[in-house]
């Protein structure tokens, strides 16, 4: 291995354009790589803010969970979080354009589904107003 270390030091003195040129390919290289790197991490970062904000900021939705079930899902230690929204029925609609289904379906939410589940509020009303 000594004498490969002395002809390639030898070689590397005796072409000093090329070992230069070699040496800027090799910062040149590896700058590329560190970009295209950076470009993908950050392409990918990106992705999942949008999907975040179109879809939600969760991972799955358990449908109709039984009141006595739902301990296992909320003290469960792999869940980080929990956050409950509940259909509460029909309201009649006075201005719909739809004659043969003239109504609203309800729904509650909780403040963590609001801010979870991707849902845009375009105006929010004081609850306590209404009861």
């Amino acid at each position: 291995m000594n004498i490969l270390n002395k002809f390639t030091i030898r070689n590397l003195k005796l072409n000093k354009k090329r070992t230069m040129v070699t040496i800027i390919g090799i910062i040149l290289s590896t700058a590329l790589i560190c970009a295209v790197a950076g470009v993908f991490s950050s392409f990918q970062k990106t992705m999942v803010n949008y999907a975040i904000y179109e879809n939600g900021n969760y991972h799955t939705i358990f449908y109709n969970i039984p009141k006595e079930e739902q301990k296992y899902i909320i003290n469960n230690r792999e869940v980080a979080e929990v956050f409950y929204m509940q259909g509460i029925g029909y309201s009649k609609l006075e201005s719909s354009k739809n004659e043969s289904k003239p109504y609203l379906y309800l729904m509650e939410f909780d403040e963590k589904a609001l801010n979870n589940l991707g849902l845009k509020i375009i105006e929010r009303k004081d609850a306590r107003k209404f009861k």
